[in-house]
């Protein structure tokens, strides 16, 4: 999944706080597109399975910088599909009333067959 990857790659750049940190916000560099701040902290599961961001650890609030681009780089490096993340399903839709929906990702299922 995204945020994985995201995280292990952020680790490898920054100082992100151990143990179960995850990526609450974030948000696209409106002037540089290829940039993307992250907002993450570590925060409790709450009683409905969830995480209670509102129940946040202080001292955990991290903000971190990336690239796309580098990110993509080292997805590839690391043999991460760039398409799909590594999870072999790509977003075909997704809406509050329908949930998302996923297809089979084609670049996965194309190295699959040349790798036969």
């Amino acid at each position: 999944m995204l945020g994985e990857n995201l995280i292990a790659y952020l680790r490898e750049l920054y100082r992100v706080p151990d143990g179960e940190w995850r990526i609450y916000q974030a948000e696209v560099n409106c002037f540089d597109h290829d940039t993307t701040t992250v907002n993450g902290s570590v925060a409790p599961i709450g009683k409905n399975g969830r995480r209670d961001w509102s129940q946040s650890d202080p001292e955990t609030k991290r903000f971190f910088t990336y690239s796309s681009d580098r990110f993509d780089e080292w997805r590839k490096s690391h043999g991460i599909c760039v398409r799909c993340d590594g999870t072999g399903q790509v977003v075909v839709s997704s809406s509050m009333k329908n949930g998302t929906t996923y297809r089979p990702c084609d670049a996965c299922a194309r190295k699959a067959v040349l790798d036969e």
